[in-house]
């Protein structure tokens, strides 16, 4: 690392980097410095370091993490400087097991879903929703982080193309995806409401532990996959099998989410419609009814394109979401 930062502390270690907690030394300032592990030697994990700059470089968004800087050092290895966040939604799960409480949950969701509305105005699909890309300020101000997947896309927020079906953790991967089928902002949807129902209950909601389980656990909730998804999969033969069999239904959405408010559940259970052009857009989910009493004039607002349902103003005045507790550290 440069002689510019000093370091503090380990904060993650994934596949393809690490994070730590560092000081500047010119200036005292605390941030969090990605090194990427082999970009010096591996062409695609440069890529993927190239790719995670640029897209950066293009957003500006309160909900969306900022990166402050980077640079190679003498050995020619990458590193990624961002501004330093203290917790992330994967280390409040820890101390919440059960989920967290209803009013911070909500809020939580509101700006994720406020900064993949962002994004998907701009074409740019973010292919890795999940708890430990979510990061948690003090102020409870969510920061989406780790754009290594993301990429620019041509079609619209209901539209497919053809993508690289190897992103996503797996617990968080649309069906589309799973099946090597054409895929577009649609399966940031289906990962943002497996994301929320985990954050509403504390427990992921499809933990396969390969694709094909994945698919088969998804498949045994919510039924056989469209036939629109079906005729434009490509998968390895082993996902093949479970995506064109009928599977015996075990346990409904709604059993495995008896927890959820009405509003919460319809919000999750839109977000995890099988055909990926019948989710709503995540500008349609922000003025679902489960976010009509979200404040509309606080930090953690989230413009909208359309005006608000009847009765959402008045919502808002009436009880607006108390503010959540602070977070602890990021991972």
């Amino acid at each position: 690392m440069a002689a510019e930062f000093e370091y503090i502390s380990t904060l993650g270690d994934g596949a393809y980097g690490e994070v730590w907690r560092c000081r500047e030394r010119a200036t005292g300032k605390v941030v969090a410095v990605k090194g990427f592990k082999q970009a010096h030697e591996d062409k695609e994990i440069l890529r993927l370091a190239v790719r995670e700059v640029k897209m950066l470089e293009a957003v500006d968004h309160p909900n969306v993490v900022k990166l402050l800087s980077y640079f190679k050092s003498k050995t020619n290895r990458v590193y990624l400087v961002f501004e330093y966040v203290e917790s992330s939604l994967h280390d409040e799960l820890d101390r919440f097991p059960h989920g967290l409480p209803s009013a911070r949950a909500k809020l939580v969701a509101w700006q994720l879903l406020g900064a993949l509305a962002y994004l998907h105005d701009k074409k740019i699909v973010h292919r890795d929703v999940k708890p430990t890309n979510i990061l948690l300020g003090g102020d409870s101000t969510v920061k989406l982080c780790d754009f290594g997947f993301a990429r620019h896309v041509r079609c619209g927020p209901r539209d497919v193309q053809e993508c690289t079906s190897y992103v996503t953790t797996r617990w968080y991967r649309a069906p589309e995806v799973l099946v090597s089928a054409s895929y577009g902002a649609s399966a940031d949807v289906w990962s943002a409401g497996v994301t929320i129902a985990e954050i509403a209950t504390g427990r992921p909601l499809f933990p396969g532990e390969s694709s094909p389980d994945q698919l088969w656990r998804i498949l045994r909730c919510l039924g056989p996959l469209p036939f629109s998804v079906v005729s434009r999969m490509n998968p390895e033969k082993r996902v093949r099998s479970v995506a064109t069999s009928t599977p015996p239904t075990y346990k409904s959405l709604r059993q495995r989410l008896p927890e959820l408010e009405p509003a919460l559940f319809e919000l999750v259970q839109a977000c995890l419609r099988l055909d990926p052009r019948q989710r709503p857009t995540v500008r349609e989910l922000l003025q679902m009814p489960y976010f009509w009493d979200v404040p509309r004039k606080t930090k953690f607002s989230t413009p909208l394109t359309t005006a608000a349902p009847a009765g959402m103003e008045a919502a808002s005045r009436e009880g607006g979401v108390r503010s959540p507790a602070p977070g602890s550290h990021i991972r």
